[in-house]
């Protein structure tokens, strides 16, 4: 009795997950969700890390590369906001304009000739590369159906904030459930 009592859970654990694996018919094969962009890291470029915060003081800019408006508008402020509460350090933010060091959000020229394309990519996908005194945070901005448009520079933003600045939203930050770490840089390593 006791020894049921000890494993019954486990017994019932493991016969959900072989029930969920044979319902799906991936036992024995892989099998990939449609349903969400896949995360692949490539290889990273080799050049100095950025620094667009050094002691408290900023050092780069913000570029973006469309029209501030609706949820885009929305990420770019919290994106300044957060890195200002984080650092010290307010970001100027320019509009379709470049001043190195920057953090270029959307698709541009200079984001085509590092590789990197919104319209190829898949709906709400981006990417965050880095080039010499640049880091690119370009995604998927083109049409869905009608009135509905891909999100994926705020979602690139998005993931900048939580990877670079180290910011959490664990619910409306209004409520007190923004976590932010206090630092004096913030420098963003090669990556791709």
């Amino acid at each position: 009795m006791d020894l049921k009592i000890k494993l019954g859970p486990v017994v019932v654990l493991v016969f959900s997950v072989l029930n969920n694996l044979s319902a799906e018919g991936s036992i024995g094969r892989k099998q990939m969700r449609t349903d969400l962009n896949p995360v692949t890291f490539l290889k990273k470029p080799r050049h100095n890390p950025i620094v667009l915060v050094k002691e408290g003081k900023p050092q780069g800019y913000i570029c973006v590369m469309k029209d501030l408006t609706g949820p885009l508008k929305t990420a770019v402020e919290e994106l300044a906001e957060t890195v200002e509460l984080t650092t010290g350090a307010r970001l100027p933010v320019l509009q379709k304009e470049i001043k190195k060091p920057a953090l270029v959000i959307g698709d541009c020229p200079m984001a085509a000739s590092n590789g990197l394309n919104g319209k190829k990519m898949p709906v709400e996908g981006f990417e965050i590369k880095t080039a010499e005194e640049l880091v690119f945070v370009v995604g998927n901005d083109e049409p869905v159906a009608e009135g509905i448009i891909s999100t994926g520079p705020v979602w690139g933003v998005i993931e900048f904030m939580e990877r670079f600045v180290d910011v959490r939203w664990y619910w409306p930050k209004e409520h007190g459930g923004r976590s932010l770490n206090q630092k004096d840089e913030l420098l963003v390593p090669p990556v791709h």
